[in-house]
Parts: C-alpha cells; structure tokens; sequence
C-alpha cells in the first residue's frame, strides 16, 4: 500500500508541477497584454508632495516629469529577481525620465541593493510623520511593470514583466 502511494505521488508530482506552470505562462501573458486604455494612473496623487527621493528626501512632483519628453515609471520589489535582473540594463537617464517606485517595506536592504550596484535612478517613495513607506500603487498588477508617460502624465505604453523589455527600452530612444 505504501509503494503505490509513493509510485502515485511520483506519477501525479510533475502532472502537478506541468500544469501550474503552464497556467503562470497563460495568466502572465493575459496580464501582460492589457491594453494601456484600461489602466488608470492618478499621477498627480502619485506625484504629490508626499512622494521624496529615499537617497536625500527631496521632493519629487508632477513638474519633474515636464523636464522630459518621455518618462519610464518603473514599479519593483528588491525581493522580485526579474526586477533585480531589469536593473542590469543600462538607460540613458538624460533622454528619458527614469523614476522608480519600490514596492517594499524593506528600505535598508533597497538601499543596499541600490548601491551594490551602483544605481542613481531615483527611487521615490511616500513620506510621513513616522518615516517612508511604499507607494499605493493599487494600479500595479505584478511586477515588474513599466509605464511610459509623456511630459503631461498621459499614459503612452504599460508592460508587465521583463519579456521584451530591451524592445520598450529601444521604443524610448528611437528618436534619439
């Protein structure tokens, strides 16, 4: 009796593991291709005057994105190892207005992760009375997910995910 539990548990373990992923795949690409009309993102209450940088609590508001163009908002979590590996990418934050918004609590270890790998994209946060806390972002639904903005906040493309993120990159400095 015990042998043909365990010859059923070694039958049905990757049925199991084949299926789950299988529907990740599916369900990811379902999110991945919503249409960007679908989301509503109030930038001006994402770009308050609550939103500081974590490295020197300055103030960012929806004036900094007029500075630019084009503006990539990128959302990631530092325990994410698909938002760990975007940051390898190399963006040229002259051209486009890079803002970043760490979905986490855990603000030592962002900015250890930030300066282990030598990156100075701002990572812009809620401020209060007690101290920094992670953006609402109730708009975000996986990570990481980028959205292009142009300088009047308007929404130009949303991805989810880092499939095909080197082809948002290139779209953001096609002009250039």
């Amino acid at each position: 009796m015990m042998k043909r539990k365990q010859t059923l548990y070694i039958i049905l373990l990757p049925i199991v593991f084949a299926v789950g992923y299988f529907s990740c795949v599916v369900i990811h690409n379902k999110i991945a291709d919503k249409h960007t009309d679908s989301i509503q993102v109030n930038l001006t209450k994402l770009f308050g005057k609550d939103i500081v940088k974590i490295d020197d609590n300055k103030c960012v508001d929806i004036d900094t994105l007029a500075s630019h163009e084009k503006n990539l908002l990128i959302f990631w979590s530092p325990s994410c190892k698909f938002c760990r590996y975007f940051f390898q990418n190399k963006i040229n934050s002259e051209v486009v207005g890079i803002f970043c918004f760490p979905l986490t609590d855990d603000f030592d270890y962002v900015e250890f992760f930030l300066k282990n790998h030598e990156i100075d994209y701002p990572q812009l946060v809620c401020s209060s009375p007690e101290g920094i806390t992670s953006v609402e972002a109730p708009f975000v639904d996986a990570i990481p997910m980028f959205i292009v903005v142009d300088s009047q906040g308007n929404i130009l493309k949303k991805q989810i995910g880092i499939d095909n993120v080197n082809t948002l990159l290139d779209s953001l400095y096609k002009d250039y």
